[in-house]
């Protein structure tokens, strides 16, 4: 483009120039004639005047819409007038001082100057600047619409009325993919799409008739792309008639894209709604107009005839209307109304509990409410079941540990506002264990629900009877005036559960153990009235049950003493404060020691040391029986192989196991470990349960001792004749030894029915070929008399004390080994 321009002014200017020189010659010549006819002298200010009249029409002639020539017209114009001025001012003088033809001369030059040649000069230079304004407008409207053309971010199409390319811009390319050379002379149709091509013609067609068109078409471009595209075509009109067709076209194939996504997105989550199986409703001015299917099956309608149009108190029960209408105000979109529980009224009469959301939003071009409903109805019947098997025990339907817990800080709260006393009532039953060894845990589960009934009618109805877990509940009495209107409930209570019961086919009664607390004397708060009960109850079990205790001082002491023990136990194992002592096993016949048994004890750095019967309850109750037997295990395996390192003969080492030790699933592999952590033969480790132990689930026990045999430990049965087996169950157990229980032994020599008994376990035990080993043996007659029954093995202090470990080689020396 500034090429052309430059070629223009070039030309222009070239014109020009050859002009000025003509005129010059030209009016030379004139002049030069016209003086030598009229014999006048020679003006050459009638050749410069008459070069600036030719001069113009120069211009005229090659003039172009330049501002730059515009200014020359200008320039020459003034040049006119001010040589016209000094004409004027000149003639005077020139006609005084000139001979007379000349001075006629110069007054005829004079007159056909200012009445011919100047008007003329003046016109041809007026015309010239006119046309030249002209000719630039007209040329900065072509620059303008060549820029509006080649500029456009729209592609713009130049099409001639036989559908061919004239012209297309830049961004037309670039839309088609073509080159303007593979587009110009091209017919348009081909490039659309097949199934625009009809509608695309009969839009052209109407813009051919002067009607400009806007529409949407697809075509196709030279990559095989289908474009979307709006087009707008007007027609090109000069001299009143349609000369082309001008179209401007748009790609809208992303706007397309995102509208069918829309679409697509609309449809897609109008049939989320209309499946989903929550109800889902649009409320317009407290009205429905809208339901899904969930909504209608909500409602029990048939179809959406029947609820739409419906107003929402129609549907919701009065007690909500007040906030139903709340929610139902016009707020700003978006916003959204917090869950609420409400009550549904369906069609049918019939009341749902329903959880509803909603939001604010517009619909069809009015405020409305999207509400989503859930019917909870069996989900809150769910969770009041949870809830109360949450609280209440399984079996009995009592309350359970955990609603106790709350309802007896609750109490406690009350007592402290109110001044009145709380009393905490702990029972535990008696035997209750037998009877589900004995009878079965069906008849032991049956007994627990008798029992749960006849408390609660031994009680206040404004008394609260709970189930801890297993034989044990618990007995709040609010408002206590004194201590008989507690020994009242309590003496009724044993008197009512020790009437019989009645088990399937078994008739059998039942006794209890009752502890008794009362706030705010025996405790500030729950836990402490529970431990203290708990400390009174096992004093009647002490004494020997089937009663009551209050708590009193002397418990907590004793109660004190425990959690001492209990908190030294759990040091005690970091600390090494056990040791093992060793009690010898004596052969009856060649009192040869045989083996030992080895007894833990504790020695405590404040309190001395403690028997085992004092500290062996608290850690199984506490748990920390586990740890403590895994330690003698281990202990009483090193020990063993130590002395038998020291060249002494191998004898067997007997080791108690606990309840909870011998319930352990991994029992066998910690003894497999211990035995190859110490290198000691399984031969010479002697397991001791007791006969408690084995009945406790005897299938079970039957297996676990079957495994501990196959690994080659010796294993016996202690304290027999204190439980309850049987010869059907005794002869099924894989057992090498029994041990005769220390009660029996003890009056052997005075009492006959111990006599009795230890000759009848010895004869039992050696019809089963089984090794008998009687404990406690202190006197000469007790050891004369087993041996005279045959009893294998001795063990008490008739040959020895439990030994400290440096102690028994001792032993060994002095019995030959």
């Amino acid at each position: 483009m500034a090429k052309s321009n430059r070629s223009e002014v070039l030309r222009t200017w070239t014109g020009f120039l050859i002009g000025v020189i003509s005129v010059i010659i030209i009016s030379s010549v004139v002049n030069i004639g016209v003086s030598y006819m009229l014999d006048a002298p020679f003006f050459w200010r009638d050749v410069t005047m008459e070069s600036l009249a030719i001069m113009g029409a120069s211009l005229y002639f090659y003039g172009r819409l330049q501002k730059g020539l515009i200014r020359s017209t200008r320039i020459l114009l003034t040049l006119t007038c001010f040589y016209a001025a000094a004409e004027i001012l000149s003639t005077p003088y020139l006609m005084w001082i000139s001979p007379k033809p000349l001075g006629w001369w110069l007054l005829a030059d004079l007159s056909v100057f200012f009445l011919v040649m100047l008007p003329l000069h003046f016109f041809i230079l007026s015309n010239t600047e006119r046309r030249l304004i002209m000719e630039q407008v007209l040329e900065e409207q072509e620059q303008l619409n060549r820029s509006l053309f080649e500029q456009n971010a729209d592609g713009v199409f130049y099409v001639d009325l036989n559908g061919l390319f004239v012209n297309v811009n830049k961004a037309g390319c670039e839309l088609t993919g073509y080159e303007p050379e593979e587009l110009i002379g091209q017919p348009f149709l081909p490039f659309f799409v097949d199934e625009y091509k009809e509608y695309t013609v009969e839009r052209f067609l109407a813009t051919k008739n002067g009607e400009p068109q806007r529409f949407e078409t697809a075509f196709q471009q030279k990559s095989g792309t289908v474009t979307d595209i709006v087009v707008t075509s007007f027609p090109t009109v000069i001299s009143c008639e349609v000369v082309g067709v001008y179209a401007i076209v748009k790609d809208v194939t992303h706007q397309k894209t995102v509208e069918r996504s829309l679409i697509e997105s609309e449809s897609r989550y109008r049939r989320l709604v209309e499946f989903i199986p929550e109800a889902f409703a649009v409320w317009v001015q407290g009205r429905i107009t809208y339901i899904n299917q969930a909504g209608l099956s909500l409602l029990g309608a048939q179809s959406s005839d029947q609820v739409l149009g419906k107003h929402v108190f129609e549907i919701i029960r009065p007690d909500y209307h007040k906030l139903v209408e709340q929610r139902m105000t016009v707020k700003p979109e978006g916003e959204i109304n917090p869950l609420t529980e409400m009550h549904l009224v369906r069609l049918d009469g019939e009341i749902r509990d329903i959880d509803v959301v909603s939001i604010h939003m517009n619909y069809m071009g009015e405020s409305a409410l999207f509400a989503m409903y859930r019917d909870v109805t069996e989900t809150k019947a769910a969770i009041a079941q949870i809830n109360h098997m949450a609280y209440h025990d399984e079996l009995t339907g009592l309350p359970n540990r955990r609603l106790l817990e709350s309802r007896l800080s609750e109490a406690i709260h009350r007592s402290k506002l109110h001044g009145h006393r709380t009393a905490l009532v702990y029972v535990d039953l008696d035997r209750f264990k037998w009877v589900n060894d004995t009878l079965s845990h069906e008849m032991g589960d049956l007994l627990l629900t008798l029992v749960s009934q006849r408390l609660l009618s031994s009680v206040h109805d404004q008394d609260m009877v709970a189930r801890l877990g297993g034989d044990e509940f618990v007995i709040i009495m609010e408002q206590v005036q004194d201590t008989a209107q507690i020994t009242d409930t309590v003496q009724t209570i044993i008197e009512r559960l020790g009437l019989p019961f009645q088990l399937g086919d078994n008739e059998m009664r039942l006794s209890c153990s009752i502890g008794i607390t009362i706030y705010p004397d025996d405790g500030p708060d729950g836990e402490t009235l529970m431990k203290n009960a708990d400390a009174a109850l096992y004093r009647v079990k002490e004494m020997g049950k089937n009663g009551y205790s209050f708590f009193t001082a002397d418990l907590q002491e004793k109660l004190a003493r425990k959690m001492r023990l209990e908190f030294g136990l759990r040091r005690a194992l970091e600390q090494n404060e056990f040791i093992l002592y060793y009690q010898p096993q004596v052969d009856a016949n060649t009192r040869e020691m045989i083996g030992v048994e080895a007894l833990i004890r504790w020695e405590h750095p404040e309190l001395g040391r403690i028997s085992p019967a004092d500290f062996i309850p608290v850690a199984e109750e506490t748990g920390l029986i586990i740890p403590i037997g895994d330690w003698v295990l281990r202990e009483a395996c090193r020990q063993n192989k130590r002395w038998q390192d020291e060249g002494f003969r191998p004898i067997k080492v007997g080791v108690n196991l606990s309840a909870n030790q011998f319930k352990q699933s991994d029992l066998v592999d910690k003894i497999k470990l211990a035995l190859k952590e110490t290198g000691l033969d399984p031969h010479y480790l002697d397991l001791e349960i007791t006969e408690s132990i084995a009945m406790q689930d005897v299938e079970t026990v039957i297996a676990k001792l079957c495994e501990l045999r196959e690994l080659g430990v010796h294993i016996s049965i202690d304290d027999f004749g204190t439980g309850y087996s049987s010869m059907a169950y005794l002869k099924r157990f894989p057992i090498h030894t029994i041990k005769v229980a220390q009660q029996f032994v003890r009056d052997l020599t005075t009492d006959p029915d111990d006599k009795v008994i230890v000759a009848s376990v010895v004869a039992m035990a050696k019809s089963m070929k089984l090794d008998v080993l009687a404990e406690g043996v202190e006197t000469p007659e007790q050891l004369e008399f087993l041996r005279q029954l045959t009893c294998d093995h001795i063990q008490g202090y008739v040959f020895s004390r439990p030994l400290p470990a440096v102690d028994v080689p001792g032993f060994f020396r002095d019995f030959g080994m």
